[in-house]
């Protein structure tokens, strides 16, 4: 029952001080961010004759695969350093 009525008031608040505020428009590109980021990718296209976006693409899914694995091995070896009651630190 407190806890209920502290967070109305708190909600209340909140709300009373968002009401306060004035309303802001957006722009017109923030409705047509689609269409912004379909012309930069027309842009860059021609870039794929020096930029070898494939490669990359493959690139960059072996790094993240390595780095999830060094995490995992990290883990690992933090959880094997619990088992020893505290006689090595992997961390």
């Amino acid at each position: 029952m407190i806890f209920e009525a502290i967070v109305t008031a708190v909600c209340g608040f909140l709300s009373f001080i968002g009401s306060a505020m004035p309303t802001i428009e957006l722009p017109a590109w923030v409705s047509d961010l689609a269409g912004l980021v379909s012309q930069i990718s027309g842009w860059a296209a021609p870039l794929g004759n020096w930029l070898p976006f494939g490669a990359m693409g493959t690139a960059l899914q072996f790094v993240l695969v390595c780095l999830v694995i060094a995490f995992l091995v990290k883990l690992v070896r933090i959880i094997a350093s619990f088992m020893t009651a505290g006689g090595g630190s992997a961390a």
